[in-house]
């Protein structure tokens, strides 16, 4: 029994109930009283304070964690630089008075790979609730020795085994072809869509155009892919949130170009929040 003013309550109904029938003094009475081990030295009248233990915000160095859902524990992913180390984790109570413990308070250090860490949220009586963020620290960068990868890298383009992406929809060919050439402005840059037919430089690239960079005579292709644009057809609409909605949910896996392309948060998964992205780009206009 938690409700310590129960027995009370019960034991003054039943001494009015027997009272009423005359039992009182006719009826001799036998009393069993339980003794419970490990019981507490006192009791604990209910807390008047709030049991509110929920965020409505959660961040990973003052950065709003996406999809955040207060009534969600789990599911919560950030993915971070490898020259990031320690970060911190700090979120907003619904009520005031509740507090937040991460780590004793300190910043979190972080290994390569996946680091999952607890947020502790204490309401004001002193119940607890307890969220979990999953922070990726990237792998060391490999030393890039290729001329040509040397180029797109330090152009702000990601370079993924032949991949080019950290392209955005409606960027153009010449929107490539100003970050390569600011880089070395001998550069001559083609693009072809998936029919092998050569692109005008004002077109809207798409996921799946190759991209040939020709510098000094040489030349070497890459595939393009498009943050949002998951079927290659330079737009994001239904069809690509359907896609990684199979993709998670069906043997439908996406491959290549078309998965780099739906990992719209770019935490180097296809998940749910991914998903959630195109769905608000497309009915709330949001940016991806």
């Amino acid at each position: 029994m938690t409700n310590i003013t129960a027995p009370a309550y019960e034991a003054s109904d039943t001494y009015d109930s027997y009272n009423v029938n005359g039992l009182i003094n006719s009826t001799a009475f036998t009393f069993v009283i339980p003794v419970y081990k490990n019981m507490p030295e006192r009791t604990v009248m209910p807390s008047s304070l709030s049991p509110n233990n929920y965020l409505s915000s959660l961040k990973v160095d003052g950065i709003s964690v996406s999809g955040f859902d207060g009534d969600k524990t789990e599911g919560y992913r950030v993915s971070v630089l490898n020259s990031k180390d320690t970060v911190s984790i700090t979120g907003t109570t619904v009520v005031g008075g509740a507090t937040i413990v991460v780590n004793n308070n300190q910043k979190v250090n972080l290994a390569v790979g996946e680091n999952k860490i607890p947020v502790k949220v204490i309401a004001p009586n002193k119940e607890e609730r307890i969220y979990y963020v999953t922070v990726v620290r990237e792998n060391a960068p490999v030393e890039i020795t290729d001329d040509f990868d040397k180029i797109v890298v330090n152009a702000g383009l990601k370079h993924n085994n032949n991949y080019i992406g950290n392209i955005h929809l409606n960027d153009t060919g010449n929107t490539i072809k100003t970050k390569v050439t600011n880089q070395n402005k001998n550069v001559s840059i083609t693009i072809k869509d998936t029919n092998g037919k050569e692109k005008s430089l004002t077109s809207v690239i798409a996921t799946g155009d190759k991209l040939t960079v020709t510098l000094d005579g040489k030349s070497k292709n890459y595939t393009l892919y498009v943050y949002g644009d998951v079927n290659g057809d330079g737009l994001s609409k239904a069809t690509d949130y359907v896609l990684i909605k199979n993709h998670i949910m069906t043997d439908k896996k996406l491959t290549g170009a078309n998965a780099l392309a739906a990992d719209v948060n770019n935490d180097n998964q296809v998940r749910a929040t991914d998903y959630v992205l195109i769905k608000n780009h497309i009915m709330k206009g949001t940016t991806l």
